[in-house]
Formats: structure tokens, C-alpha cells, sequence
């Protein structure tokens, strides 16, 4: 079986798209606890997973963006049950796809806790690594094949985020910060603040995802390829939102998106995916466009 860390940064590796968007177009309401679906609506994540395997994906992220537990607090379940779950969904998606390419990888999705950190906030660096520590263990028990740090604004967080990692697993770690179209995340962090901070602890790639489209985000991402030797993932959102009739829609096409996605291949990303907005449909175009140009594609 081929080995995840074997194909980071020597063959394209293609990611998963938006699960909010999909689950919201399916009509799988998670209110303010979308990981509580993995035990009201398996099924239906089980079939969105498969969805983006079936499409080019060789990873997706398991339904655990916001179970931590501070998001997890009223809901009576802890931690360690709700990792369990999305791992074995997202495990059974990855078994039974029919895939082009073979078995894919599920990733242990990780996000910021919620809480802001001293000295903008009451919460403490040591409780910080705490909180990232119980999820890490959950999802290496569970069978994650990598940890995907995603959608950060604050350089602090996600270093210690990805330092609870490595400190507790020999995964791959993926990590990827959302930025501002000014070149800087909500906190305040630069690329190269957070570039400094993730080499220095040692992940395996680092990037980009949310808040921008393709078009905003293709300067940062060459900026990023120039700053770092690391491979890099690029995750765009469907353009920037705009809202109608007093719902969030994203406008840009498949084919709109590539325009700019087939730039940043050229350019050197490594890990191509997608963002808020997306769909299995936008992944299949960058599978699609990536071979037709002739890339090294993964076949995990």
C-alpha cells in the first residue's frame, strides 16, 4: 500500500472540496453542531465523502472541523465519540468509492478552538495544546491518515495546533491559514510570519484555504511558493460570496475557477483542492485539467 508521506511534494495530490456547501444543498441542517450529523445523518456524509472520492479526490477531511471541546460542551458528547465517528464514515467512503486511482486518505480536520488566545484573549497556550492534543490522539486511534490544520487566522494558534501534532503522532501534517485579499489573516499574520513559525515546527506542507477565490488568492500563493521550500496546498473558495434573497451563494464556475487554479499548478502547489462555495464537480475539473497538462497525478 503506498504511503501518504511517500507522494507529499513528488506527485500532485488532490484534496477534497466544501462539506458546509454540500450539506447545506442536501438539506443536512447542523446548526451550530454540524459534527452531531455524523451520528444523525452517517449515511448522507458517508455518501457526500464518497461524492468527492468518486470526483478525483485522494483525501478528504473527516467531519471533525469544529470538535473540539469547547464547541462540543453542550452537546453530551465528548470528543473521542465524535472523532470516532467521522473517521469511520470518512474510512468507509475511502473503502468503497470508485475510484480511478485506488485508495484514498482521510484526514483528521482540525480547526481554530473558538477561543482567542493571551494576550487578545483568556486562553492559555498550555490549554490551547491541550485542546489540539485530545483531538490528535482521537483521530490517530481512530485511523487518520494525516492532520489537516485548516482555516487559522492566528500564527500562535496554528503553531501550537501543529506542535500538539507532531508531538503526538508521526502523521503528516498539513497546515493552511485563510487569508485576507489585503495579504494578511483576520489576526494580523503575514505569510511569512506563518511560514517562519510552521518550518520551524515541521509539517509536511502549508498553504492556503477560505475566504478568497481563486482570483484573490493566486498573488498570496506565489508569494507563498517563493517564501517556502515546504509543498504547498491552495484550497479557494468559489469566488467571494455575495449575498441574494438572504442567502450566502458563490457565483464562479468550475471552468472560472481553473483559469486561475491551472496557474497555481503551473506555478508549483503541491496539494489542490477547494473551498466554501465548492463542489465535487470543481475537484473533478482540477483531476481532469491536471492531467490533460501532463502533472504527475497521485495514485495512493
Amino acid at each position: 500500500m503506498t504511503m501518504l508521506k511517500d507522494l507529499i511534494g513528488k506527485e500532485l495530490l488532490i484534496g477534497d472540496g466544501a462539506m458546509g456547501t454540500m450539506m447545506q444543498a442536501r438539506g443536512l441542517n447542523g446548526g451550530k453542531y454540524p459534527a452531531l450529523l455524523n451520528f444523525t445523518e452517517a449515511k448522507a456524509i458517508e455518501q457526500l465523502h464518497r461524492d468527492y472520492f468518486d470526483a478525483g479526490s485522494d483525501l478528504v477531511a473527516c467531519n471533525t472541523f469544529s470538535a473540539n471541546r469547547f464547541h462540543l460542551k453542550d452537546t453530551g458528547k465528548t470528543v473521542k465519540e465524535v472523532v470516532d465517528q467521522a473517521m469511520s464514515i470518512a474510512r468507509n467512503a475511502a473503502e468503497k468509492a470508485n475510484t480511478r486511482h485506488g485508495r484514498g486518505f482521510v484526514a483528521l480536520n482540525i480547526a481554530a478552538t473558538g477561543q482567542l488566545l493571551e494576550p487578545y484573549g483568556d486562553m492559555e497556550e498550555d490549554e490551547a495544546y491541550d485542546v489540539f492534543a485530545e483531538m490528535i490522539t482521537a483521530g490517530v486511534d481512530a485511523g487518520a491518515d494525516l492532520i489537516f490544520c485548516e482555516t487559522f487566522s492566528d500564527a500562535n494558534e496554528i503553531r501550537i495546533a501543529c506542535q500538539a501534532a507532531k508531538d503526538n503522532c508521526d502523521l503528516p501534517v498539513f497546515a493552511s491559514c485563510s487569508f485576507e485579499a489585503g495579504g494578511r489573516t483576520f489576526m494580523g499574520a503575514r505569510p511569512e510570519d506563518i511560514i517562519e513559525a510552521l518550518e520551524e515546527v515541521g509539517v509536511s506542507a502549508v498553504g492556503l484555504n477560505c475566504s478568497l477565490g481563486p482570483e484573490q488568492m493566486l498573488p498570496l500563493v506565489k508569494n507563498f511558493l517563493e517564501l517556502t521550500k515546504l509543498p504547498v496546498v491552495v484550497q479557494p473558495n468559489a469566488g467571494l460570496p455575495v449575498v441574494e434573497d438572504g442567502k450566502t451563494v458563490y457565483k464562479v464556475t468550475p471552468e472560472e475557477f481553473m483559469r486561475y487554479m491551472d496557474q497555481m499548478l503551473d506555478a508549483g502547489i503541491s496539494i489542490a483542492g477547494s473551498c466554501c462555495g465548492t463542489t465535487p464537480e470543481f475537484i473533478r475539473a482540477i483531476r481532469e485539467s491536471a492531467e490533460k497538462r501532463g502533472y504527475a497525478i497521485a495514485r495512493p
